[in-house]
């Protein structure tokens, strides 16, 4: 089932769709028409109101001192106008790999209208420093806009030291910058050495926002405790990552059938977090998602949890890719959490077929796979044949 397909009927045709001048489809003459056009008569009494979308808050992102949605927008789902528009309405105005959620024509309209009340980043994969500029162009280029927000170098350092010597992708920010084509410099990471790189780099000096994937970043108060230091703004990815293997522990606090809603509160209550990206793909899972916003747990309750998290049983989401067993572990990991969590099983599966076969081999086999493989007690070997079974 494709996103589009994800969204009620009920709510594509009821859903507010926003002050662009485009009227709501469940009344008047656009109503009765598009339901004709699915052949269905338009009911003899106007329908009840669909249930409100939460107002989201916002916040200060460091040093920046733009204030960002506590939800940011998330390129999955948001292609679909219905979505963006309602997310916009709601308060949305951070805009994650915005070269993807812009490609929609009637999406740069509203774009082109508000450009000064939306902060948009694009993702950077390239340490060359010609190859990071042409990569950013051709990425603004699609957004069809003078400007980025955020250039953003998307987890390529794999160590402290390939921030500190491969320096070409920060030369291609600093010309872009002086050409007013890019405002801030942010850094997304995830995978092995999450931790240490993202501390090298703002205390360097040189990053205004960071966006580190919560899994990976082991003691994640120590982290939030440089960006602090440094006034760095902080926006959480990969947060449904770690998530489905503690829904027990999230049942305990808040509504047991809201797990997503606890878990952004808790990320947003922790002490240097300024947003989480949010994935985003029909209406029910916005108002869940945006109804964490302005909505802080007690710090007993964060305590609490950070606690039970820490005794919850290890699986697959817990591996922080530490890099100490196999370098293609983390990668693997990845693309499980592509089609578990995000549904997208074809990405998955096409990352997937990209392995090398004396890979496939080990992992449909096990072989050299020991229990005591992870370093963290991971189940390594049952988990790697999971994706194998699903992914191969």
């Amino acid at each position: 089932m494709n996103e589009r397909e994800n969204i009620s009927r009920r709510e594509f045709l009821q859903g507010s769709v926003v002050k662009a001048g485009v009227v709501a489809l469940g009344a008047g003459a656009l109503g009765t028409s598009v339901l004709r056009v699915h052949g269905e008569e338009p009911p003899a009494s106007a329908p009840p109101p669909h249930a409100t979308m939460p107002k989201l808050k916002h916040r200060r992102l460091g040093r920046t001192n733009i204030d960002v949605s506590e939800i940011v927008g998330a390129s999955d789902g948001l292609g679909d106008f219905m979505l963006f528009m309602q997310a916009w309405n709601s308060g949305v105005n951070y805009f994650h790999k915005s070269d993807r959620v812009f490609g929609n024509p009637r999406q740069r309209e509203v774009l082109a209208k508000n450009r000064d009340r939306m902060y948009l980043d694009v993702v950077i994969d390239n340490l060359d420093e010609q190859g990071a500029y042409n990569e950013f162009e051709g990425k603004r280029n699609r957004v069809g806009s003078d400007y980025v927000d955020f250039f953003k170098v998307h987890s390529t350092w794999k160590t402290v030291e390939d921030f500190q010597t491969k320096r070409g992708v920060l030369a291609a920010y600093d010309r872009l910058k002086k050409e007013k084509k890019v405002r801030w410099l942010a850094l997304s990471k995830h995978g092995a050495n999450t931790p240490a790189v993202l501390t090298a780099a703002m205390e360097s000096g040189m990053f205004d926002a960071i966006q580190p994937a919560v899994p990976d970043a082991g003691d994640f108060q120590k982290v939030l405790q440089v960006a602090k230091k440094h006034d760095v703004g902080v926006i959480c990815m990969k947060s449904g990552a770690a998530l489905k293997s503690k829904r027990p522990e999230l049942a305990k606090i808040g509504d047991p059938n809201k797990p997503f809603q606890t878990y952004l509160r808790y990320l947003l209550s922790l002490d240097g977090v300024t947003a989480v990206v949010s994935q985003i793909q029909n209406f029910e899972q916005m108002r869940e998602n945006y109804g964490a916003s302005g909505n802080p747990m007690q710090k007993s309750e964060v305590e609490s949890l950070t606690q039970a998290f820490a005794r919850a049983p290890i699986n697959y989401r817990d591996c922080i890719t530490c890099g100490q067993c196999y370098a293609e572990v983390a990668d693997i990991m990845r693309h499980r959490m592509y089609a578990e969590d995000n549904g997208d099983w074809t990405t998955a599966r096409t990352y997937y077929e990209q392995l090398p076969a004396a890979w496939k081999r080990i992992i449909a086999t096990s072989e050299g796979i020991t229990a005591g493989t992870c370093p963290y007690g991971l189940p390594l070997a049952a988990e790697l044949q999971q994706a194998h079974r699903w992914l191969a």
